[in-house]
Order: C-alpha cells, then structure tokens, then sequence
C-alpha cells in the first residue's frame, strides 16, 4: 500500500528513473541515491533525496529495505535559479560583436565568449587554463598581462587601447578591464570587454592625413581659410587670413558685425547684402568680394569662396 501510494506521488517525468536506480540495487546492490520530484499535500512537487539500503538474506533474497527521505526544494530552486542567471550571462556574452573574457590572477583564461572563438578561431576547450603566452606573440602578451596586473595593483576599472592578431593583421581594440573580487574585496581575476575600432582609427587616421595635406596646400598656394557658424554668429579663419588683413590679436572667434567692420565702407552694403543671402540659403555656394581696411591703412582685395 505505501510503495502504491509513494509511486502513484512520483512526477511522471521522474518514475522511470527513480525505478531504474530501485532495480539497481536490488538486483546488483548498486548504492540507491537518488533525486526526485514527489506530489505534496499542498498539490506542488516538491524536491527529495531519498538514500536507501537494502538487506538480505543468505540466500540473497531481500528481507527489507531502510533509508532516509529529505526535501531539498530550496536547494533545487536555488540551483535552477543559478543556472538561469549562468545561461543569461551566457546568452548576453554569446550574442554581442565584443570579444569578452576572464582571466584569474595567474593570467590564466577562465571564460570566452563565442566571439572571441570565432576571431582567433580557438574553441573554449583550448583556451580555458591557457595564457596570452601561448596563443599571441610575446609582445603583444606581455601588453596584455602588464594592463591587466595593472587591473589588479589599482584594483579598479581601466581603459586601454589594445593591439590582437587577427588573419588580416593587427587590429585595434578598445578594452575595459575590472577586477573580480572575492568575499573580501580582494581582486581574484579580471574581466575584459575589447571592442575593435580598427575601423575608426583608420578614419582618423585619413581625417588627420587630409588636415595636413589641406594645410600644406593652403600655405603653398596663398590661401586662407574661413568658418562661418551661423547658429553661433561666430566666424573663425586661419592665421593667413589675419595676414592678409593686417591684423595681430591672434586667432579668435568673430562675429558678422566685426567681419563688416573690416570692410571698406563703399562695399559694406553689397557684403551685408551677401551676408544676408548666405543666412537664407544655408547649404548655398557663397563667394565674397570685397576690399578691406587693413590696420596700416592700405587697402586689400579680398576674395572670399565657401
């Protein structure tokens, strides 16, 4: 009656294996210690270990069968939870273009994500308990080790620009590291998160390449160069322009009504004209021609594109 009543209690989920354990160590005395999922009074499962031993005879038949049953729900809603929140990190690490890793104190990789596999075409398997050491050339290792012993020293989170060999060459990342810490605050490894800016530093690069190059060709060529912020009000121009005009306070922001001041008198109206012009159509080629006054009372043609 009580293994009819336990039995018909079992989680339909459960019973085959709970069966086959029974069997078990009936049959081979294999050691019966399993985890089950029994109906309550309250109408829920709930969560139990039950151990057991069985006696018997000498004849080997089995007399009678003792053992302990105890509920181990918190603990299994504990664990459930936790795996939960392991498969969520997991998901958010596995699913951003990020490379994301761990290291322990040693330098030794703990965690990756699936992006970092996918980029130095290393599995989980291979890197887990291995160094920068020995997969990246040394120098690029040693970079690595020394930003993070550094995470570890300040115990706090840091910012460096962080060179990786990828099959097309070095690549460029910006990684955030910070320390995990124990119970105690003591950092036991770092976390890192690279994102690649190859990309961004090459358009910088190319950026800063045509500054310079604009720059020579305006120095070559006699020609200055001119901004008009109309929300502002504000107009900047380059050194060579002050030259043009005679002026020495320096490179300063203007505004509408200095630039006019410049400006010979009989020209004033046809350029505030332009000027006016230039405030309508936004986006409009302007071009400016006009003479000016220049500090040592000469007179400048100026001739102003943009």
């Amino acid at each position: 009656m009580f293994l009819e009543s336990w039995a018909s209690r079992l989680h339909p989920e459960d019973a085959d294996r709970v069966f086959a354990a029974l069997t078990a160590h009936i049959e081979r005395r294999d050691p019966y210690d399993v985890e089950y999922r029994l109906l309550t009074k309250a109408g829920e499962y709930g969560w139990f270990r039950a151990r057991g031993q069985a006696i018997w005879d000498e004849t080997g038949r089995i007399t009678r069968m003792a053992g302990s049953l105890q509920c181990v729900t918190d603990r299994k809603r504990a664990e459930d939870a936790l795996r939960r929140s392991q498969q969520l990190l997991r998901d958010v690490a596995d699913n951003t273009t990020a490379v994301i890793y761990v290291k322990d104190a040693d330098g030794r990789f703990l965690f990756i994500n699936r992006r970092f596999e996918q980029l130095f075409h290393l599995t989980t398997e291979q890197i887990i308990g291995h160094t920068n050491h020995e997969i990246c050339p040394r120098e690029i290792a040693d970079a690595f080790r020394a930003n993070d012993l550094q995470v570890l020293a300040r115990n706090s989170t840091m910012e460096y620009e962080e060179q990786a060999p990828h099959d097309d060459g070095l690549h460029t990342y910006l990684s955030i590291k910070f320390p995990l810490c124990d119970h105690t605050g003591t950092p036991y490894a770092t976390c890192g998160i690279s994102t690649d800016i190859t990309e961004r530093k090459r358009i910088e690069q190319t950026l800063r390449t045509h500054e310079e190059q604009l720059r020579l060709a305006l120095t070559s060529t006699e020609v200055g160069s001119w901004n008009w912020d109309l929300q502002t009000n504000q107009i900047y121009w380059s050194s060579l322009v002050d030259r043009f005009l005679g002026l020495s306070d320096g490179a300063r922001p203007r505004t509408k009504n200095d630039w006019l001041a410049l400006v010979y008198r009989e020209d004033r109206e046809s350029m505030a004209r332009t000027m006016r012009q230039a405030m309508d159509h936004a986006g409009a080629d302007v071009t400016f021609e006009h003479r000016v006054m220049r500090q040592d009372g000469g007179f400048q043609l100026v001739y102003l594109d943009g």
